[in-house]
């Protein structure tokens, strides 16, 4: 594969909660958007959290008597869109030559099968699940499909300060 030139990151997110089982996790999930922020060619595009209350089959079901439990569900909605849409609209207003999902979400078969045969896009694959094959489904539509290791993320870390203009941002303990 050639090298290219990294024109522009668009990372795809909703901005969540704290929970009682996650406490700070809002204000971790801030830090890290500022980080990115730092970064002059990235663009953070936010779905939405849903969450509401929803009764599903337990695992502790007998044969004969299925048992449901009450969950609090909460699903990320909007990123797939966002992602399809600014792939698509990016390609047709030629934004880009190649461009390069990291995702294993089966979802986006279609964006990229359409991408690629009616608009004869360039769209490749970064599989971020470490240890897994690529899905299927993407894979048969990309252009190219390459696995992460854990070496690329290692390697691909932000220092343990960042400098955000007058403020330095600290890597959390945890995260180093």
């Amino acid at each position: 594969m050639p090298n290219n030139d990294i024109i522009k990151i668009k990372y795809y997110t909703a901005r969540v909660k704290d929970r009682d089982h996650n406490p700070g996790q809002a204000s971790r999930q801030e830090l890290y958007l500022r980080a990115l922020r730092t970064l002059s060619n990235t663009e953070i595009v936010y779905g939405r959290f849903s969450s509401h209350w929803v009764s599903m089959y337990s695992k502790k079901s007998k044969p004969g008597k299925p048992r449901y439990e009450d969950v609090y569900k909460t699903e990320e909605k909007g990123s797939d869109v966002n992602i399809a849409t600014d792939l698509m609209g990016d390609g047709c207003l030629k934004l880009y030559d190649v461009g390069v999902l990291i995702s294993n979400d089966s979802d986006l078969e279609r964006t990229i099968a359409r991408a690629r045969d009616q608009y004869g896009l360039t769209i490749g694959i970064l599989n971020p699940s470490l240890g897994r094959h690529a899905s299927h489904a993407l894979a048969k539509n990309a252009s190219f499909v390459r696995s992460l290791r854990k070496w690329h993320l290692e390697h691909a870390q932000f220092p343990n300060i960042i400098q955000d203009g007058d403020k330095r941002i600290s890597k959390p303990h945890a995260w180093r």
